[in-house]
């Protein structure tokens, strides 16, 4: 999967790797609001490359890497996410960046024939935003569109209406097999309908409905999780496995994922807040100084108040980074 590499944490990193990163422009697409109709043409271009059904399957050996990076704001287009593809909202919280769109940030299977469906379609990945979407694609069921197996996680997402983690399409007589696949911190405010998936795994989601048949399911640390009347007359329901529920709330459900956001003009690694107080963030090692490296750069241009309030809401501090390799930190618990 495509990484975006803000800065190494070493000494001189800093003045090494300017911030704003200097990107390619050709590969990583940075979107503001206000101009939907340029972004609508530049995610259709690169579905074309990278996406599609003509042939099935369509951008499957691409040798293109894509990225785009949406800043705070609402956004009435809808992206369709293809091979190689990393769809990221870039605010504070999944509600910062809105998707308006009909059909929103989605993915359908790579192969229309339900023999092959989404059994390929993998490599790409979706995180932090909201979507509105309303697009029927299931019968009179409106919402937003996963229809993928493995390596293509979705995360940090807030879904207004359904989640779809397969597709149906006419004049087929079965819907297309899928073989998924992750989703992380999620809250859905409708049903999840895995339908023709084989197996799949949600790790500390708030979903009001989990609806549909599969042969494995395994949910940890759920906020909200209720087994359908179909599943249960079925007798499959003894084929979900769930974890007990972790201390987490729906308040602190964003605050489990790390994320890349834009704030003060610069980016930064947003690391996950531990609500254990354990050791926090070990596993980005060097790259949590980030953090106070971008904060640093901040007061440098005199935003410095704006810069220490939001290092104080999110419970760092200065003195908890240096300038040298291997950095990490302590949780603060304020519980």
């Amino acid at each position: 999967m495509w990484r975006v590499t803000v800065a190494a944490c070493v000494v001189g990193a800093f003045a090494q790797e300017p911030n704003p990163p200097k990107w390619d422009e050709s590969t990583v697409k940075v979107f503001s609001p206000g101009n939907d109709a340029a972004i609508q043409q530049t995610v259709n271009d690169i579905f074309a490359i990278n996406g599609g059904h003509d042939p099935a399957n369509h951008g499957q050996f691409s040798p293109y890497r894509f990225a785009f990076l949406f800043k705070p704001g609402t956004y009435a287009v809808d992206v369709p996410v293809g091979f190689y593809t990393q769809v990221m909202g870039m605010g504070m919280l999944p509600s910062d960046v809105k998707f308006t769109g009909v059909k929103g940030v989605f993915c359908e299977e790579g192969d229309y024939n339900y023999a092959g469906g989404a059994l390929d379609t993998f490599w790409r990945s979706a995180e932090n935003f909201a979507t509105s979407a309303t697009y029927k694609w299931i019968g009179a069921d409106g919402g937003m569109m996963w229809a993928v197996s493995q390596a293509s996680p979705i995360r940090r997402v807030e879904v207004n209406d359904n989640l779809f983690l397969y597709e149906y399409e006419p004049p087929y007589q079965l819907a297309g097999y899928s073989s998924g696949g992750f989703m992380a911190n999620i809250q859905v405010n409708g049903t999840v309908e895995p339908g023709s998936q084989q197996q799949f795994f949600a790790r500390n989601c708030d979903v009001q409905q989990w609806t549909g048949g599969m042969i494995l399911a395994w949910f940890e640390n759920q906020t909200v999780l209720y087994c359908s009347q179909d599943l249960r007359s079925r007798g499959q329901c003894d084929r979900i496995y769930i974890q007990p529920p972790a201390t987490a709330t729906v308040a602190t459900l964003w605050e489990l994922e790390s994320t890349l956001i834009t704030k003060f003009r610069c980016y930064y690694l947003l690391p996950p807040r531990n609500i254990r107080g354990r050791q926090e963030c070990a596993h980005v090692s060097e790259r949590v100084c980030v953090l106070c490296r971008c904060l640093e750069h901040c007061a440098d241009r005199g935003e410095g108040s704006a810069a220490k309030s939001l290092l104080q809401r999110r419970q760092y501090s200065h003195r908890q980074c240096s300038q040298g390799s291997g950095v990490k930190r302590q949780a603060v618990d304020h519980h």
